[in-house]
């Protein structure tokens, strides 16, 4: 008679990676807080500055600073949008020996656009504000530049009020076409 099979269970799997290899442990924990982080404005102004010891003050570290935030966070967004796709729907896909790319187009996709379209809208309007606050603050120029100008050295209140409505209008543009976009092309998840 065969010996008993001793049957081992993920934990116990888990559990014994972990004393093997305890550092990578430590560092996967550490790069998924990292990741967490990145969920706030604030951490783009950071990023500016530190890309702005590299490249100076000026567009460039502006732009270096909010593409690398930006790209950060449109990853982790989307790949959590991925990870919220119905298992139902991909096991269907995969019993009719659907190959990657009609898995891709015809289940991921589709149950995931208006999250796309919502986090990539979010992430433009949120990039919006902080390149006026990156004009003022690192001489990026733009038209936080030109508010910084107006606000701080001419003192032209009027001119500051102009941009201030410029602001807000293109921000509720910007609302707006996120939100005819959702309706257009899914019409049963909007709330209109």
């Amino acid at each position: 008679m065969a010996a008993a099979e001793e049957f081992v269970t993920k934990e116990d799997l888990l559990k014994k990676f972990k004393t093997a290899f305890p550092g990578i442990f430590d560092f996967v924990n550490a790069s998924e807080f990292h990741m967490s982080s990145y969920n706030f404005p604030e951490d783009t102004v950071l990023w500016v500055l530190i890309f702005a010891i590299a490249a100076g003050l000026g567009s460039e570290a502006a732009v270096l600073g909010m593409l690398f935030h930006s790209i950060a966070y449109l990853v982790k967004a989307i790949s959590e949008a991925f990870e919220e796709v119905d298992k139902g729907i991909l096991e269907a896909l995969t019993a009719t020996v659907a190959n990657w790319w009609h898995i891709v187009t015809h289940a991921v996709l589709p149950s995931t656009f208006t999250y796309l379209l919502s986090w990539t809208f979010l992430r433009f309007e949120i990039n919006f504000s902080v390149a006026v606050a990156m004009g003022a603050a690192a001489g990026a120029g733009g038209i936080g530049f030109e508010l910084f100008m107006a606000s701080g050295f001419y003192f032209d209140m009027r001119e500051v009020g102009l941009i201030t409505y410029m602001i807000l209008i293109l921000a509720i543009v910007l609302e707006l076409t996120s939100t005819k976009l959702k309706s257009r092309y899914f019409p049963a998840t909007s709330t209109n």
